[in-house]
């Protein structure tokens, strides 16, 4: 294989889809079993400054983080310091979760099977946020099915620091850095590894969805040195830490742990992938690929292997890509680097779409009559425009059925279409319900007092998040502004509520504190949001 026409393939692929990328920057690396074949850089490491980016600039690489708490704990393991059906307990006695079920193991926590919460980061500390889960039930008995876990990976690295007697920085560098000469890459975000970073971009907004129009800016700077997404590396290092798997551990792992990481576990039914311990499968044109994804404080992430042809490849960003343009990053160049090994036809550039083309945008066209007024929705060729009354706004993707548009009057929700049997039957914005023309519009509710609860409420860290709750249909329903979600709040019971309709849903939250009729405070899965005056 010649690298150099490798490389230029690639390069060529993703500046045809560039623009649909919409981060600042990004920093790609290729390799095989021996060498890195190449690291390519794009765009700008600080949209401030417009500094180009570097090779030697480092990304938060988030939830990519878990796969080496994974494996530090698969070295533990094979030292004979760690039992993986040993209940968490047995390393944390002070981690004892409230549960009908049995006991939560280091196998579950590993795969995410333990029917804990995601979690909040509200400290940048792990005891903290996992004590406040200790009076927390599990929606569902450990092992019985998926529910992504950051908590869990933060008891983890606890594990790891006891076993090890080390912190989890120290660690990771020890455990896993130092023997595969990842030289430059810091296991913890400090506020020294800040200088070496690229810049993180976020949107100006912390309490809407992001819509482009309103451009990125620079993330607060924070601290963390947890287990579950920690870790600050380039694109070179990330090179040589996936040849270690494409190598069965080449030394510092054994092939059998490299297999029970890589094994799958549990399907992630969002994704479709299955887990493993730290690294998901994706089964994706006949190949198995072995990867993970990050997205935390302005950076986004991905690594993936073909490990049977013997190919990897890291995509690092400084924005807000999605998880499906990584991963057709990611799909293009390793199969770019198994084609030209192999002789076979190069892949066509990576299939990114732009979120501001909507190709099935007269399915959505029509007058939506609701209480609160009409939504006219248009569709002018493949764009989609929302208008509420101040003139039609473009709207960009966020989703199935789910966009966001810049109108002053909408832009603190998605626009959510609903369907049934394929047809759409009406929109969901926060609250507000309205028909498709030709169905029946929804009631106007009478004067009934709003509940206490509805509100906007606000996470004051260095990485603000912020929820609101709206009343809609006679319930209650929590919109995650960060993670970007929208979930059915349901009583059960104590002042608390179920944090999804699903019954297995583990997330909690109690509204409380109510004073002149309103409630102050929400304590979510731990974690304390309060309210603030903006709607």
């Amino acid at each position: 294989m010649e690298p150099e026409a490798l490389l230029a393939h690639v390069r060529s692929g993703i500046e045809r889809c560039w623009e649909a990328l919409r981060v600042p920057g990004a920093a790609i690396s290729i390799t095989d079993r021996r060498d890195t074949l190449g690291v390519l850089t794009f765009g700008v490491a600080d949209l401030a400054t417009g500094r180009p980016l570097g090779e030697g600039d480092l990304f938060q690489i988030a939830s990519v983080s878990k796969s080496f708490t994974a494996a530090a704990l698969m070295r533990e393991r094979e030292r004979g310091a760690l039992e993986l059906d040993a209940p968490v307990t047995a390393y944390l006695p002070w981690f004892a979760v409230p549960s009908p079920f049995g006991p939560i193991t280091v196998h579950h926590l590993l795969s995410h099977t333990a029917g804990i919460v995601t979690g909040h980061d509200f400290t940048g500390e792990a005891v903290v946020e996992l004590l406040a889960l200790t009076d927390q039930e599990p929606g569902s008995a450990p092992g019985a099915r998926f529910h992504y876990s950051n908590a869990g990976y933060k008891a983890l690295g606890l594990i790891l620091e006891r076993l090890t007697g080390r912190s989890y920085g120290e660690a990771i560098r020890e455990g896993i850095l130092e023997p595969l000469g990842m030289g430059a890459t810091e296991p913890v975000i400090t506020d020294a590894v800040w200088a070496r970073c690229a810049t993180g971009h976020v949107s100006p907004f912390e309490d809407r969805p992001w819509h482009s129009s309103y451009g990125l800016v620079a993330q607060n700077r924070f601290e963390s040195g947890t287990g579950d997404g920690t870790v600050c590396a380039s694109a070179g290092d990330l090179a040589a830490y996936l040849r270690m798997y494409l190598n069965d551990g080449a030394g510092v792992l054994a092939r059998e742990s490299v297999e029970l990481m890589t094994r799958g576990v549990a399907r992630d039914e969002e994704t479709g992938v299955l887990y493993g311990y730290g690294l998901w499968t994706d089964d994706r044109g006949g190949r198995r690929l072995v990867g993970h994804s990050g997205s935390f404080g302005g950076f986004t992430s991905m690594v993936m292997m073909d490990r049977e042809a013997g190919f990897g490849a890291a995509v690092l960003c400084n924005g807000p890509a999605t998880w499906e343009a990584r991963r057709a990053l990611c799909a293009f160049v390793v199969s770019a680097a198994r084609s030209m090994a192999g002789g076979g036809d190069l892949p066509r550039p990576p299939d990114v779409p732009f979120a501001h083309l909507v190709p099935e945008a007269a399915e959505y066209a029509g007058v939506y009559r609701g209480p609160s007024g009409t939504l006219e929705v248009r569709a002018e060729r493949d764009r989609l425009l929302v208008d509420s009354g101040a003139g039609p706004f473009a709207a960009e993707r966020l989703g199935p059925d789910r966009f966001v548009s810049a109108d002053p009057a909408l832009a603190l929700f998605p626009v959510r279409f609903v369907r049934d049997g394929g047809l759409v039957t009406d929109i969901v914005h926060g609250g507000d319900r309205y028909a498709a023309p030709g169905r029946p519009e929804p009631e106007r509710r009478g004067a009934d007092v709003q509940s206490p609860f509805v509100g906007h409420y606000r996470l004051p860290t260095p990485l603000s998040s912020d929820i609101r709750v709206v009343e809609r249909d006679g319930a209650l329903h929590l919109y995650d502004l960060v993670e970007d979600g929208e979930h059915e709040l349901v009583p059960i019971g104590d002042g608390r509520f179920r944090v999804g309709a699903e019954p297995w849903a583990p997330g909690r939250i109690r509204l409380d504190t109510v004073v002149d009729g309103r409630a102050a405070r929400a304590i979510w899965d731990g974690a304390p949001f309060y309210r603030t005056f903006t709607p």
